[in-house]
C-alpha cells in the first residue's frame, strides 16, 4: 500500500506499509529452484535410507524449503558401480539458497550409503 499526499501538486509526503513493516527479507530473493536425484545402495535398510532422506531435507530446509520427495524405488543402473548393478532412486524438488548447494554436495559424498547424486538448477 502506497500513501501520498498532495499541496497545491506536489508531493509532500510518501510512506510506504513494506517500509513501516521492515525491510524485505533478502533471503527470499536468492532463492533458486532445484531438482536432485539421489541413488542410495539398495541393500540399506529402509530405516537408515529414511534416516539419511530426512538428514539431507534437513540441511536443505536451514537455508531453503522442500517443495516434493518422489520415491522411484529400486532401479537398474545404467552401467554397474562397486560392483552393484541397482540403486534406490529419489528426486528432490527444492528452492534453496545457491549457496547450501556445496554443503548439501558435500554430505551426499560423505554418506557411504549415497551411491550416486546429482543436483541441477531448474
Amino acid at each position: 500500500m502506497l500513501e501520498i499526499y498532495l499541496n497545491n501538486g506536489i508531493i509532500v509526503e510518501v510512506i510506504s506499509a513494506l517500509h513501516r513493516e521492515g525491510p524485505i527479507d533478502q533471503r527470499e530473493e536468492n532463492m533458486v529452484k532445484y531438482e536432485s536425484i539421489v541413488v542410495f545402495n539398495p541393500s540399506i535398510e529402509e530405516e537408515k535410507r529414511s534416516s539419511l532422506l530426512e538428514k539431507f531435507k534437513s540441511i536443505i530446509e536451514t537455508d531453503g524449503s522442500v517443495e516434493s520427495i518422489d520415491d522411484w524405488g529400486v532401479k537398474r543402473l545404467a552401467y554397474e558401480i562397486n560392483k552393484g548393478k541397482e540403486g534406490y532412486y529419489y528426486l528432490v524438488n527444492f528452492e534453496a539458497n545457491p549457496n547450501l548447494i556445496n554443503e548439501l554436495e558435500r554430505n551426499y559424498r560423505i554418506s557411504e550409503d549415497v551411491i550416486r547424486y546429482n543436483v541441477i538448477k531448474k
